[in-house]
């Protein structure tokens, strides 16, 4: 008979964005095995989304990991329910996790999953709590992310662990409510290449906006969205687009609710990230059988494979990205031979299965 650990996850996130999905593939997926589990994550959207959907979710009075009255919770309902793992699936929720191991005696073992690529800060805390005895594992979604933790906390790197991101079962050919050609008012049969991201200075729209006016400069029956809230480039965005007089063919949408789903709509997809921990909605392209142009900012070289799986140039190289671009719309043979084997690729290497097989292997090296 297998024992299977009993899991607590901490999430300190309100909102839903990409980690939080793959917090919600991984919760199912280890459910449908019998695992004991419950999550604890502050009120918000995220929270009453996992509730809804029947995760046994108790809330955390703050997100700020120094509230120690979380800790003290934490450390009193790992004792009570006889929790094995703190699960913990961000930085905050790293420092509560520690704190509720080693302060309030939670009696766990702290397991950490890292997603992003942020330098990891040098100060008493940080050093801390990723040296502490609690922590037995980091699990890091890319290589990319793997080296960084190596380089920056000297952690022992048999705890280090890449595990790949997933992308949802959900029906990847459900209809979006919305039509983006209809939204921006263009013709059904108009070539649309996009992005869905926030408008973020990581991200780097204005390479996005550059790629497109190189094009047009080429070919003036093509159109560009952006579709993402602004998280402090939107102005900038405007006005460069105004500057290169694009104003009819460069396109920021803005906040769309479950926006991955309207990726199928678009003949090409532009990632013109400057950074990336992974670039989960790669996977979400890839699903959708939609051409991938991105740049080779970390994680996305870890996902595609150049002229097999997608396109890569260079950070912030508007004409190898342009060049990506017209390859495929020009090239409608080639593009569905990568499409294709870039799906192969989500039923294997970025299966839910796959990731959960691997996650429950670093339980199990932690508890045994």
């Amino acid at each position: 008979m297998t024992v299977r650990p009993s899991i607590l996850h901490l999430s300190t996130a309100r909102s839903w964005r990409g980690g939080e999905n793959q917090l919600r593939i991984l919760y199912r997926e280890l459910e449908a095995r019998g695992f004991k589990q419950c999550l604890m994550m502050p009120a918000g959207l995220a929270l009453s989304r996992m509730k809804k959907e029947g995760a046994d979710v108790r809330q955390l009075t703050s997100k700020n990991p120094w509230l120690l009255i979380d800790a003290l919770g934490i450390g009193r309902i790992c004792k009570k329910e006889g929790i094995d793992i703190i699960h913990a699936h961000d930085a905050k929720a790293h420092s509560l996790g520690a704190l509720a191991a080693e302060i309030f005696g939670a009696g766990t073992g702290l397991i950490v999953h890292r997603r992003v690529d942020n330098p990891i800060r040098k100060n008493i805390l940080s050093k801390w709590k990723y040296h502490c005895k609690s922590v037995r594992a980091l699990i890091c979604v890319s290589d990319h992310i793997r080296k960084i933790v190596e380089n920056h906390s000297r952690i022992d790197t048999h705890k280090l662990h890449t595990v790949y991101s997933a992308v949802g079962s959900e029906n990847p050919e459900k209809d979006h409510p919305m039509d983006l050609r209809k939204q921006i008012g263009i013709d059904p049969k108009t070539k649309l290449v996009g992005n869905v991201s926030a408008l973020a200075g990581h991200k780097d729209p204005l390479t996005f906006i550059e790629t497109a006016a190189h094009i047009l400069e080429e070919r003036e029956d093509i159109h560009f969205v952006w579709v993402g809230g602004d998280d402090g480039m939107e102005d900038i965005c405007r006005k460069l687009i105004a500057e290169k007089k694009q104003q009819d063919k460069i396109h920021l949408i803005g906040f769309v609710e479950n926006a991955a789903a309207l990726i199928s709509q678009l003949d090409v997809f532009l990632f013109t990230s400057k950074t990336e921990g992974l670039g989960s909605v790669l996977l979400e392209a890839m699903q959708r059988k939609v051409p991938i142009v991105s740049t080779d900012a970390g994680g996305p070289a870890e996902i595609i494979s150049h002229r097999e799986t997608g396109w890569l140039a260079e950070v912030k190289n508007p004409g190898q990205l342009a060049e990506g671009v017209l390859f495929f719309l020009e090239n409608a043979d080639q593009a569905r031979e990568v499409t294709t084997e870039a799906y192969k690729q989500i039923e294997g290497r970025f299966s839910p299965l796959e990731m959960t097989r691997q996650v429950v292997e670093v339980y199990k090296n932690c508890t045994s």
